[in-house]
């Protein structure tokens, strides 16, 4: 999923503002794509999106008070 996502933001050819990632991903995690990402756009906003608990993202190495948060199930109106 990390590389078939960064392919992707590679080969769009166009500026990324904004990147929804689930936190848990087969292989490297959502926190490290938004690192990677970031590299590239530092300005890039970041949502990470995840069917486990909050406590996900300081397993995987983020903060939920530090970047944006949301959980799974959610609706189009609360994204």
């Amino acid at each position: 999923m990390f590389h078939a996502a960064a392919e992707a933001i590679l080969e769009s050819g166009r500026t990324v503002d904004l990147l929804i990632t689930d936190i848990v991903m087969p292989g490297r995690n959502g926190v490290d794509l938004a690192a990677w990402a970031r590299t590239r756009y530092p300005n890039l906003a970041v949502l990470f999106v995840s069917a486990y608990a909050s406590n996900a993202m300081d397993r995987f190495g983020a903060s939920v008070d530090s970047e944006a948060y949301l959980g799974k199930p959610f609706s189009t109106l609360e994204l």
